[in-house]
């Protein structure tokens, strides 16, 4: 049926579209949702920052062996505490010292200095990897590759 064969009062009625009340309508439910999501997505989103954030420190700590090798060195990791005990940098004189990229807001702290050989050899230990207001994980490095062994 075509329009010019519908009477013009009744061509008056057909309604196209959408009213503005329907649209606040829909308007304010999207609003609800995302008022109702935000908070968990939030929550979810940081979850997920610090957990790549503490995978990215112990990858490195895993590393240590390979880079040893690749450049020829021996290391020795303090952790990233601001100051070492001078006594104990002497002890180490042999080794260079390997700084382990940290993010902000992190605590790297090991139990003893973690030594790695030149050819590759971890000599083991244990780390504790902390953030303020966070439960801290602690995690034992195997001997002869530093392995992560999750709980010491």
């Amino acid at each position: 049926m075509r329009t010019s064969d519908i009477p013009r009062k009744e061509v008056r009625r057909l309604r196209f579209g959408f009213t503005l009340l329907e649209l606040l309508v829909v308007l304010a439910l999207l609003g609800l949702a995302t008022a109702i999501a935000m908070p968990n997505l939030e929550r979810l989103y940081a979850a997920a920052t610090r957990a790549t954030e503490r995978d990215h420190v112990l990858d490195q700590v895993a590393a240590l062996g390979r880079q040893a090798v690749l450049d020829g060195r021996a290391y020795v990791v303090f952790g990233n505490s601001p100051s070492v005990d001078p006594s104990e940098a002497a002890r180490f004189a042999e080794y260079e010292t390997y700084l382990v990229d940290v993010p902000d807001g992190w605590r790297l702290q090991f139990d003893q200095p973690l030594v790695v050989l030149a050819n590759g050899v971890c000599l083991g230990g244990a780390l504790t990897l902390s953030r303020e207001g966070e439960e801290a994980v602690r995690v034992e490095l195997v001997p002869p590759y530093c392995g992560i062994s999750a709980g010491a």
